[in-house]
């Protein structure tokens, strides 16, 4: 009934369940029969603690919430950053129970099927150490994307971009995105570092006041460059180095078609 997601952060974990929601909601073929027609809601653990004064407060909301889930059937429910559960709404006292330990029972008896997602730091941290939540959970482990599937997945969330910042995204941009952002920044994962230059490129373009604009090597070369510090001759320069040197690879793996290669 549980699934505990753990991968690092931006691979899209989120993106996972929020893709998985909407298949449902669709009513997609390869949705199993026991979530079809399943609603899933989203818990913001943050939100649940605000305005808990009194001590029982944050206890009553969490039940009225799991509760009411059980009722009306049919529903997952979805805890991002689940890490948050461990403490939230203890209050200090010896015999107080935070979120986590609140949860358990009901994830015991099955009365409700949750998602939950958090990242590898904080889930040795504090789910490691749980053995008893870990048992009410399956866990499923996502990985950064190859580049092919971090263009793909650039190319497809294009659409929502070009609406909202009303410009055009070349598909040259998608790849040049996914290309110097595995090269040039390595403290944060694919898709969501290529994904944040596509949006900064964006704004970029319609805070210049540019309207029905483009975003294609240029916007992306530059972003790359003011995120870097690196300059955008240098990261040229780079870039045909790189692509001489796949030449050069392939005409010694593939013999008599030197010409061909050169094209």
């Amino acid at each position: 009934n549980n699934v505990l997601i753990v991968g690092d952060a931006g691979v899209g974990k989120t993106a996972l369940v929020e893709g998985l929601a909407r298949r449902i909601a669709k009513n997609k073929e390869d949705i199993p029969e026991y979530i079809k027609d399943h609603i899933v809601f989203s818990l913001d653990v943050n939100s649940l603690i605000a305005g808990s004064k009194f001590r029982g407060d944050f206890e009553e909301r969490l039940k009225l919430i799991v509760n009411a889930l059980d009722q009306k059937g049919k529903t997952i429910l979805f805890i991002d950053e689940a890490h948050m559960m461990v403490g939230a709404g203890a209050t200090g006292s010896g015999n107080s129970m935070d979120m986590a330990n609140m949860i358990k029972p009901a994830l015991m008896k099955g009365n409700i099927k949750v998602i939950a997602s958090t990242t590898w730091e904080e889930y040795r941290k504090f789910f490691e150490k749980d053995r008893a939540l870990m048992r009410r959970f399956q866990r499923l482990q996502i990985g950064e994307p190859s580049h092919d599937v971090a263009v793909k997945i650039l190319k497809g969330v294009k659409q929502y971009y070009e609406k909202f910042h009303k410009c055009t995204i070349t598909d040259e941009a998608c790849e040049d995105a996914v290309d110097y952002t595995s090269k040039f920044i390595a403290d944060k994962k694919l898709p969501d570092k290529a994904i944040d230059i596509i949006d900064v490129a964006c704004a970029r373009l319609r805070l210049n006041g540019t309207k029905d604009g483009t975003i294609d090597h240029e916007e992306i070369i530059h972003e790359i460059s003011a995120m870097t510090g690196i300059s955008i001759e240098q990261l040229s320069q780079k870039q045909a180095s790189n692509l001489k040197t796949l030449e050069e690879k392939m005409k010694l793996q593939v013999f008599g078609q030197d010409k061909a290669i050169n094209t």
